[in-house]
C-alpha cells in the first residue's frame, strides 16, 4: 500500500516533511526529521529497528501515516 504517497490536493504544508521543521518555533518535535522525508526512508528505518515485526510484507499493507506514527512512537516519543 505505501509505496507511493498521494499528492496534497489541498496544499497544506506538512512541517514533518521539512528538515527545517523548527523555524517557526524554534525547536523541532522530531528527533529524526530526515526519516520522515520519503517512504523509502521511513520503510529502511522501520526495518532496522525491528525487522523481525516490520517485515516486506507488513510494510506493504502500511499506509504512510501509519508508518510515520509507528516510526515516531519509536523514535521520538516526546513528539507524539
Amino acid at each position: 500500500m505505501a509505496k507511493a504517497q498521494l499528492g496534497n490536493d489541498l496544499g497544506v504544508v506538512d512541517k514533518r516533511e521539512s528538515t527545517a521543521a523548527g523555524a517557526i518555533s524554534g525547536t523541532s518535535p522530531l528527533g529524526t526529521p530526515l526519516n520522515y522525508i520519503d517512504i523509502t526512508k521511513l520503510r529502511a528505518r522501520l526495518i532496522a529497528i525491528n525487522g523481525t515485526r516490520y517485515t516486506t510484507a507488513y510494510l506493504d499493507v502500511m499506509t504512510v501515516n501509519d508508518m510515520i506514527y509507528a516510526l515516531r512512537t519509536l523514535d521520538d516519543a516526546a513528539g507524539v
